[in-house]
């Protein structure tokens, strides 16, 4: 199994939320990066309770990060659910996890995160996209 190079530093906000406390960044494919800045608000993994011994806790690496990521895709809606829950397994594999756990993840986001990804306001999309940046490389 491996890890992320860095993790998002969190705060408790109470309840299961978490606030990110410092600039994270991750460097995608093809030359993107992604940065979540501070304030931005996650729940960790959305993982029920009676899971966790098979999944794994929700808020242990190495998928809090992986979870944490998608979250920020989910909020500010750059790419469809579908390109979301896509990158989210990728990062899953990424991580060397057991193949079995990785699609046990997703598939667990891809048939019941559609009210999460639904459930955004223009106006929450709009707040969250402040705290969520993609960057793409230069065209030359």
């Amino acid at each position: 199994m491996t890890r992320f190079p860095n993790a998002p530093k969190l705060q408790p906000m109470g309840g299961n939320l978490w606030k990110v406390s410092e600039r994270f960044e991750l460097r995608l494919p093809l030359g993107f990066v992604m940065y979540i800045l501070p304030g931005f608000v996650t729940d960790g993994g959305s993982v029920p309770r009676p899971l966790w011994s098979l999944i794994g806790h929700p808020l242990e690496q190495p998928t809090l990060t992986a979870y944490i990521i998608h979250d920020a895709l989910y909020a500010a809606q750059y790419v469809s659910r579908f390109y979301s829950d896509l990158f989210f397994l990728i990062l899953l594999k990424k991580l060397k996890l057991p193949r079995w756990r990785c699609y046990a993840i997703y598939l667990g986001v891809a048939l019941f995160g559609g009210r999460a990804f639904r459930g955004k306001t223009v106006e929450g999309i709009e707040a969250t996209r402040k705290l969520i940046k993609i960057t793409h490389p230069k065209k030359s």
